[in-house]
Formats: C-alpha cells, sequence, structure tokens
C-alpha cells in the first residue's frame, strides 16, 4: 500500500515541472506523471489504468523512486558491459587499424586473437570498432552529370575532325582526373565529418552566436517573442527559451523535424554551458560524443539537478 503525500512540496513540483516538460524524454516524463499520481492517493492499478500500463511497472517505478529519486526514474539499465579490452589494448588496436587501413573484419579479428587472445564475433567487432570511432568506408565511382547535347555535338566535330585532318596530323586524347576523386582510402578508417554534418555544425555555431548576442544585450526575452510572432507558426516554448525558438523559427519544418530541433536544442544548451569560447563549437561537440550525446548529457543534468 502507498501512502498519499509521501512527496515534499519541492519534489512534486520537480516532478510536475519534469512531466509538462516538451523537451524532456517521453518514457521520462511519463514516469514522473505516475509518481505524481500516486502522491495524490490514485493507487497503481489505477495509475496503470490511466496510462495504459502494468501495475507491476508503476510499482517498479514507484521503488526505483524512492531508492534514487530522479536519477533512478532516468536510468533504464540499458548500460551494456564493460570492454573485453583494456585502454591500453584498445589504444594499441586503434594505432594498428590507423596504419595498416585493414579491409575487413576478418583481418582485425585475427589480429586481436593473435596478440590480445580474445575472439569476437562479426557483430561484436564492428560494434567495438564503432566505439572506438572507426567507420567502413567504400569509395564508389561517381561520374559528372551526363549531358546528352554536349555529347551529340562533340561526336560531330570529332567526325568532321577526322575527316577534314591531314595525312600528318593525329588526334590525341588525353584524360583529366579530378584532384580529389578517388582519394579517401577504403576499409575501415578513423570517422570523418560529412559535408551535411559540417553544414549542421556550421547553422549551430550561428544560432549559438545570435542568443549570446541577444543575451548581452539583455534583449533575449523580448527578442524571442519578436522571432515567434514574425514567422506566424504556432507553438509552446517553455519560458521562452532563445536557443529553442531560434531553432524553431529558422529550421524548415519540411526537412528538420520536432525531435531533431528538440535535439539541437538541448545538445546548445549543453554547450552554452560547459563551451570554452576559445574552442570552436564543432570541436567541442564531436569531443563530448556529438549531437545526439550532448544533448542526452543535457537532459541528465536536468534530471540530476545539476543544471
Amino acid at each position: 500500500m502507498i501512502r498519499a503525500g509521501f512527496l515534499s512540496e519541492a519534489e512534486r513540483q520537480a516532478l510536475v515541472e519534469l512531466a509538462r516538460d516538451g523537451l524532456a524524454e517521453h518514457r521520462i516524463a511519463r514516469r514522473a506523471n505516475a509518481i505524481v499520481l500516486l502522491d495524490t492517493g490514485w493507487n497503481c492499478a489505477k495509475v496503470a489504468s490511466a496510462l495504459l500500463l502494468d501495475d507491476d511497472t508503476v510499482r517498479g517505478w514507484y521503488r526505483a523512486y524512492e531508492c534514487d529519486g530522479l536519477k533512478g526514474l532516468s536510468s533504464f539499465s540499458h548500460e551494456g558491459s564493460a570492454c573485453r579490452l583494456a585502454e591500453d589494448q584498445q589504444k594499441a588496436l586503434k594505432d594498428w587499424i590507423t596504419a595498416r587501413l585493414p579491409r575487413s573484419t576478418k583481418l582485425i579479428g585475427a589480429w586481436i586473437k593473435k596478440n590480445f587472445a580474445i575472439s569476437y564475433s562479426r557483430p561484436g567487432l564492428i560494434a567495438l570498432l564503432h566505439r572506438l570511432g572507426f567507420d567502413y568506408r567504400k569509395p564508389r565511382e561517381a561520374p559528372r552529370n551526363l549531358n546528352e547535347a554536349k555529347q551529340k555535338a562533340f561526336i560531330a566535330g570529332y567526325e568532321k575532325l577526322l575527316n577534314t585532318m591531314g595525312m600528318d596530323e593525329a588526334v590525341v586524347f588525353v584524360d583529366a582526373v579530378h584532384p580529389i576523386h578517388q582519394v579517401h582510402a577504403a576499409g575501415w578508417t578513423k570517422y570523418q565529418s560529412t559535408r551535411k554534418r559540417d553544414a549542421v555544425y556550421g547553422y549551430l555555431w550561428v544560432v549559438l552566436i545570435t542568443v549570446r548576442c541577444w543575451k548581452k544585450q539583455q534583449c533575449a526575452k523580448a527578442k524571442s517573442r519578436q522571432a515567434l510572432k514574425a514567422t506566424g507558426r504556432r507553438t509552446t516554448i517553455r519560458n521562452l527559451e532563445p536557443l529553442t525558438v531560434v531553432i524553431f523559427c529558422t529550421s524548415d519544418p519540411r526537412i528538420v523535424d520536432p525531435k531533431m530541433r528538440s535535439k539541437w536544442s538541448r545538445a546548445l544548451r549543453y554547450a552554452e554551458r560547459f563551451n570554452p569560447l576559445t574552442q570552436s563549437l564543432a570541436q567541442f561537440i564531436k569531443n563530448k560524443g556529438g549531437i545526439n550525446e550532448c544533448a542526452r548529457r543535457f537532459a541528465r543534468d536536468r534530471l540530476s539537478g545539476t543544471d
């Protein structure tokens, strides 16, 4: 039997804010909602019926909150096992792959087994390589866009040249190679940013600089209201958070969905707090594990109360 009123006023307020926060992960917000309902006097069966869950699930959430608070609600016990390779072994593997650029996981698995006496399955080895920052690259030929009209004109001119050239003349073809065509190594190599990802980093940097200027001028809230009014798009953004507002107003909804906008906003809010001005935004985010990881860290810090 769970008695009502087990939450303090501060605990209840924190859970209510989390349940209402549109940027919070849905499954975490639903857990917070369940705890608030239990505090009001609902039993586990009634809460489970309202949230379309099993009552044992609700009891498990209550026990997790009772033991670890908000941190218990945000833990899903899906962290996975520790890496079988020690730190020095991982470094040796990264150095060998960088120097040799192996083309298959068989070669990498054989090298690990020979040097460390550890065997990996192919899926496990691929997961390990991705965690170490490697990606499999296989360059593809990308011919230039063909223009049929220009081809016909070239053929006609070539035939005319053959028919009009002298006996002591010859046609010589010289092939040209694009300076960056097929220069990327094939096989397992260190991850390299694509143009699209670099464009996203550039966009986020402009958003961050814009909001920093607003805050320096102490007009962030006013500018946020003006931006929302100018777009004419309806939305509810908690506390008119400037970074979220700018991303909402400047991103194309046909290309960027709400979930992606939320990730960008959380990643920028994390970077705004920890990113030193001497380091580029792209480098900071990459060092922290990418946009998704920065967004997760922001949500985790918010739940633990360090935000």
